[in-house]
């Protein structure tokens, strides 16, 4: 039975600060402790692969993983979190015409009126598809990734889901689960509806935070 554990990097000065976070997003020093904490709770189980998004944070927080169990890190961009329209990031989250954008943005499914165009829904359940095909075709049967809290709520809405999930459905997961900074989520590819492949095992943990 194949087992995969989602870590959600560790704070990053986007997630704590009041600007809207790029991909170059570093962790603040309570994220670089988180870090170090989920490592060593990483260090206990028995991973034969550890995968990570290249974003700053969880690049970093990966890294803290890797030193501690050594094992070395693949790098995917199929993990990165959710693509903002440029129009927000670097700018204010109290900012109502950033807010507004923001919310029309989430609320997109394909986000063409950005001139960014960032990621709407079709792209975001295109990748989480993706994500998801990728840990199934590996060989190893035990395989940490590191990724973010938007696009690990994603890879939970299309197990749940699958080929039907729509925008609503989406909506509706993202509203009614939250990730913790570290907190681990583990899927096992043992589910016996006919219309998924993975069951969600444990969601959210971050009982190492005390």
């Amino acid at each position: 039975m194949k087992t995969v554990y989602f870590v959600r990097h560790g704070e990053s000065e986007g997630n704590a600060g009041p600007i809207f976070q790029g991909m170059d997003s570093p962790l603040t020093d309570e994220g670089k402790q988180q870090a170090l904490d989920i490592a060593e709770r990483c260090s206990k189980l028995p991973v034969e692969l550890l995968i990570s998004s290249p974003a700053k944070r969880t690049a970093e927080t990966a890294q803290a993983i890797s030193e501690r169990s050594h094992i070395p890190i693949e790098w995917s961009p199929l993990f990165l979190e959710r693509q903002r329209p440029l129009e927000v990031v670097g700018n204010r989250k109290d900012d109502p015409v950033m807010k507004a954008i923001e919310d029309q943005w989430f609320k997109s499914p394909d986000a063409r009126e950005y001139r960014s165009k960032g990621e709407g829904f079709v792209a975001i359940n295109e990748r989480a598809g993706k994500a998801l095909a990728l840990l199934g075709k590996k060989t190893e049967q035990h395989i940490l990734v590191v990724t973010h809290g938007f696009f690990l709520r994603a890879m939970m809405a299309k197990m749940l889901f699958g080929d039907a999930l729509t925008l609503a459905d989406l909506e509706r997961v993202m509203a009614g689960f939250r990730t913790e900074n570290t907190g681990i989520t583990v899927i096992t590819d043992d589910s016996w509806l006919p219309h998924m492949k993975w069951r969600i095992r444990v969601f959210n943990d971050h009982a190492h935070l005390g």
